[in-house]
Parts: structure tokens; C-alpha cells; sequence
């Protein structure tokens, strides 16, 4: 594992030299303006990026020619009809997630500026930038998007003339400009069979309290050792599409909830965000793998499954803003190399807070893209594999960055269109938050690997870690925390005070013990 994560750090230097510079300079300070070298599966024009640059050694090209000859041209089935509606093609290439934004820039300062300092600076460059445009192009009118100032340091514009682009790098504090994108979210084509909506609406009635929930739990979930039943004041911050405010079937922090797509409303109309956020903590019709567990919607995909470069950090920066160390961010996205939003992701792992980052759909080398190849100790990128251990056939592959494996074919978890719908889908969207729910509650470990890795080093399954000793079922217990289950009681023991094993039909309470729900109330907790 440490091996994996130490690695992992030349190949994010490689893949960044593949998205930053098509050649090396000869002169140590000079300016260097690149595009993005021939990718199919990065953007459908080329991507400005200017930055200060440094020599690059005949070493480091032999390295960069390596890693791309790494790339394998396996490709996921095209049989098959979306359940979603999937985002329109952005350019000729089926493969292509990403389409550069004439006139609108991500524009990095140092990371070393004082978040303090950071709205002032940003409105002295703009002045300077609405300068340098009236001098050429007086009728152009910049417009400020947004300011980063807890991920990465800097600001977005938009209405900027292309043929300026260069000078932005000459005013003071700026390290690097990059375009800004539109994205599309990264699905594989999905079963007919199996990628439906089930509506079991009917069949509840009033609050639905646990005994009137039908409590599926998935194979994915008991693959990864759930559903584990735990209580903490943390929250999993799923970054993605929205969340459908079904309250029944989620714990949402509606307080902290945002939209970052425009519409003014952090709430699911695509469906993606939904499903995440259901194999994280899903509680009610479909059981996720921390059944209950407190979920944050912040959404940066639209209703067709598009995303802006600039809006994903925004939501990003928020999420740095009002997350706290040991709080969790899934990533069930991805986009083409791309500097900014590593950083941002590696300067989140860095303050405590925990990363379960999709490897993305291609069936090639998930170091290719962002976020997935970021690289820190908190930060976990997942591929997909079935049910029977094999990794996915549309999975991304590559050790490093990918640390573990997780189910992501014919995964069952919640629906938008109604409380109490469900979805199968499938996806390393679908396998992030299985793993996004392992470190809400603490670390993980493997069991087992998977078979069929386009790689040399099969991907480790993950599985939950138990912190410390912990008892099973039915052993003599003394206290709650002593039970692997989170419950010490004597109720269905004769008194005798033992781990009490969870059922589908007990919840938690904030002592982390449980009791069953029947359908004429709540009866009393559990001792303990």
C-alpha cells in the first residue's frame, strides 16, 4: 500500500507533464504556452495552459514517452440503453469527456497566499485584467466566476479574449492560467436488464419507520462488510449531481447542502447523486454501507450530466470550507488531466479530510485522469469489478493510482424520481462510495483481489478494518464500544449482557446501540 502511494507520486509528475507542456524550454524562466498533447480521451480542442516552466531532463522525456505507451486501447461494450440520459457527445470522438470554453480561465496564485488575502488580490488583478482588455477590445466586458481560497488559491473568469491569453501570466501573483472546460459525466453503457427504476412507493405509508421498509441490502454493501451500523457527528460530502430530498431514505444535511450548477437548488434532477449517496448511507428501501450516516449534497452536474471545470472547484472550495478532519468527499467524476483539480483534492487530504475518487470509465490507465491520479495517504481512488471478483471490463486500471477495488456492475441503491425508488447501475461511480463508506468509519482493508487486471498488480477488494480489538455476535460484552456490532445489551439474552447482533429491523441511536422500530412506535433503548 505505501509502496503504491509512494509511486503513485512519479506518475502524477508524468501525467502532469502530459496535460501542462507538449515540449520542454531551454531557458529555466522563460513562458511556456502548450496544449494538451493528441488525447482522444481528454478534450475535443486543445486546453491552454500557461505557467512558469523548468528544463526538462532527456530523462524525464524517455519517462513521459513510457507512460504513454502504457495506454491500452480496451474498450467498454457500446451495446446496451441508458437508464440516465447520458450527456451528447462534445466532438467527434465517442471518447471524448471534455470541451474547452472559449474565454473562460482558471487563473492560479500561489497556494502559499493567506486565505484572508485572497479576495482582496483577486480584485486588484481583476482591475488590471479589465485594463489590459479595454486597450485592445474596449467593448468586452470580463465577468468575475468564482474565487478559491480553501483548496487552491485563485479565481475563474469568463468573456476574456482568447488572444490575451498569454498576458495573464505577466501580472503579478498569477502562476498559471488554464481554460476552463465543460465536462460530461463518465459512464459506461448500462444493461437494459438491470439499470431500471422500481418504484415501491405504494407500499409505505406515513413516516415508513423501519419495520415498513423493505431494507434491501445489496450485494456490494455485504461485499465490503456492511451494512455496519455506526454513530458519529462526521458527514460524507458527495460531490456529484444533487441528492433527491427523500428524508426517509437519508440523513441530508440540508444546512450545508449547495448547488454550484446555477439552478439555485442542491437537489438531484439527473439521478447520479442520488445512487452515490444511497450506497454511502442509504437506510430505508435500499440498506448503504453506513446505513443512516449523515450526507452532504453538493451539486456540480446538471440535469444532463455536465459539468464546468471552474464550478467543480467551486463546489470543491466550499466543501474545503465547511468540512472538518475526518469528514469524508466522494468523487464520482472525472475529467482529463488537470493540475488545478488535483491540487485542490491533495491540499483537501492534507488538512485530515478523506477522499474515495472514482478511476473513471475508459478501460485504460486511470493516471490519465483527474482527480483520480491525485496522490495522498487520505486520498483512495477505486476501480470497479463484478460480483464473481473480476475487474470491470469498462474499470480503469493502474497501480499506481488506483488503491483498491470495489463492487461497481449491477449495484442497486436509491432512485431520484420517487422516495422509495431504486436504480441498478454500474460504474467505478458506483464503486467510489462503497469505499467512500469504509473511511467515514474508519480505514480499510482487503480481502482478497480481483481477477482479469489489465496490470501486473491485481487491485486489492476493499473491505472494512476493524479499529482494535472488537467482539463478534453474542460474545460477553461490558460496554457498547467493546462489539464489533455497536451494541451491548441483555434484551434478547436473559439479561446477560452480550453483543447484540443487528437485523433489518433495528436502527441506531446516538449511544450507537440499537433498537428494533415496530410499527406502534419506538420502543425503549437498549440498555447500554
Amino acid at each position: 500500500m505505501l509502496l503504491k502511494r509512494s509511486l503513485c507520486t512519479i506518475a502524477v509528475l508524468i501525467v502532469t507533464v502530459l496535460h501542462a507542456s507538449a515540449a520542454s524550454d531551454t531557458t529555466s524562466t522563460s513562458t511556456n504556452l502548450s496544449h494538451d498533447p493528441n488525447n482522444d480521451h481528454n478534450s475535443s480542442n486543445d486546453a491552454i495552459v500557461i505557467e512558469q516552466t523548468a528544463d526538462h531532463s532527456k530523462k524525464m522525456q524517455r519517462l513521459l514517452k513510457a507512460a504513454k505507451s502504457t495506454k491500452k486501447a480496451t474498450k467498454a461494450p457500446k451495446s446496451g440503453t441508458k437508464s440516465l440520459k447520458q450527456p451528447k457527445k462534445s466532438g467527434k470522438n465517442d471518447k471524448e469527456k471534455r470541451k474547452m470554453l472559449t474565454g473562460q480561465y482558471i487563473i492560479r496564485l500561489s497556494d502559499d497566499m493567506p486565505s484572508d488575502m485572497v479576495e482582496s488580490a483577486v480584485n486588484e488583478l481583476l482591475g488590471k485584467i479589465e485594463s489590459l482588455v479595454q486597450r485592445t477590445t474596449p467593448n468586452v466586458q470580463v465577468q468575475l466566476g468564482h474565487i478559491y481560497m480553501n483548496t487552491i488559491k485563485g479565481f475563474s473568469i469568463s468573456n476574456f479574449p482568447d488572444n490575451l491569453a498569454s498576458s495573464l501570466l505577466t501580472l503579478p501573483g498569477v502562476i498559471k492560467i488554464e481554460q476552463d472546460y465543460e465536462a460530461n459525466l463518465d459512464l459506461p453503457p448500462q444493461d437494459n436488464s438491470t439499470s431500471t427504476y422500481t418504484d415501491f412507493n405504494s407500499t409505505y405509508h406515513g413516516d415508513r419507520n423501519l419495520q415498513s421498509c423493505v431494507q434491501d441490502i445489496p450485494w456490494g454493501i455485504t461485499r465490503v462488510g456492511g451494512p455496519i451500523y455506526r454513530t458519529s457527528n462526521r458527514r460524507v460530502f458527495v460531490i456529484d449531481s444533487g441528492i433527491a430530498p427523500f428524508y426517509s431514505e437519508l440523513n441530508i444535511d440540508t444546512s450545508r447542502s449547495r448547488d454550484f450548477t446555477g439552478t439555485g437548488s442542491w437537489r438531484d434532477d439527473y439521478g447520479h447523486g442520488t445512487h452515490v449517496a444511497g450506497t454511502i448511507a442509504g437506510k430505508c428501501r435500499v440498506l448503504g454501507v453506513v446505513p443512516g450516516a449523515t450526507v452532504v449534497a453538493i451539486k456540480v452536474l446538471d440535469r444532463y450530466g455536465y459539468a464546468i471545470g471552474s464550478s467543480i472547484l467551486a463546489g470543491l472550495d466550499y466543501a474545503g470550507k465547511v468540512a472538518v478532519a475526518g469528514d469524508v468527499i466522494n468523487l464520482s467524476l472525472r475529467v482529463g488531466a488537470d493540475s488545478a483539480f488535483d491540487n485542490a483534492v491533495i491540499n483537501l487530504a492534507g488538512k485530515g479530510i478523506k477522499f474515495a475518487i472514482a478511476a473513471g470509465n475508459d478501460g485504460i490507465n486511470a493516471a490519465l485522469f483527474s482527480p483520480a491520479r491525485a496522490n495522498h495517504v487520505n486520498v483512495y481512488t477505486v476501480s470497479a469489478m463484478e460480483s464473481n471478483g473480476r475487474l470491470a471490463v469498462f474499470s480503469n486500471y493502474g497501480s499506481p493510482p488506483i488503491d483498491y477495488a470495489a463492487p461497481g456492475v449491477s449495484i442497486v441503491s436509491l432512485g431520484h424520481k420517487a422516495s422509495g425508488a431504486v436504480l441498478t447501475m454500474q460504474g467505478t461511480s458506483m464503486a467510489a462510495p462503497h469505499v467512500a463508506g469504509l473511511i467515514f468509519i474508519g480505514d480499510v482493508t482487503s480481502r482478497g483481489v480481483v481477477w482479469g487486471d489489465k496490470d501486473t498488480t491485481p487491485d486489492p477488494i476493499a473491505y472494512k478494518k476493524e479499529t482494535g480489538t472488537k467482539l463478534g455476535d453474542w460474545a460477553l460484552c461490558s460496554s457498547s464500544s467493546q462489539c464489533s456490532n455497536g451494541c451491548c445489551s441483555g434484551r434478547y439474552s436473559g439479561g446477560t449482557l452480550k453483543c447484540t447482533p443487528l437485523g433489518p429491523n433495528f436502527d441506531f441511536f446516538a449511544n450507537g446501540c440499537v433498537s428494533p422500530r415496530r410499527l406502534r412506535g419506538i420502543e425503549s433503548l437498549l440498555d447500554n
